[in-house]
């Protein structure tokens, strides 16, 4: 019998499958904020650079490269650019 609850993320059942130990903090989400990364710092009394959100940036190849980093920072597509070698990147 599966323990997953069925509001579950994907990234969630596949811990929960995997048996690893984890914490799941909830807050009653506003939908009218569009940080949630931000919101959910705010609502759990957690400083804003100790939470990470996880950004998938789309290059004009194609070529999809992922950025981790704190809701309080902003993802400069001009400067993630260099790192991957192109100048203009599409956020998907």
């Amino acid at each position: 019998m599966s323990t997953t609850p069925s509001g579950a993320t994907p990234a969630l059942r596949t811990v929960l499958e995997a048996g690893l130990w984890h914490r799941v903090y909830e807050y009653d989400h506003d939908d009218a904020v569009k940080g949630f990364g931000a919101e959910a710092a705010d609502k759990l009394g957690f400083d804003p650079r100790s939470i990470f959100k996880t950004l998938v940036v789309t290059t004009p190849t194609g070529q999809c490269v992922s950025a981790v980093l704190a809701v309080a920072d902003m993802l400069h597509p001009k400067k993630s650019g260099k790192s991957v070698q192109g100048k203009k990147r599409a956020h998907g």
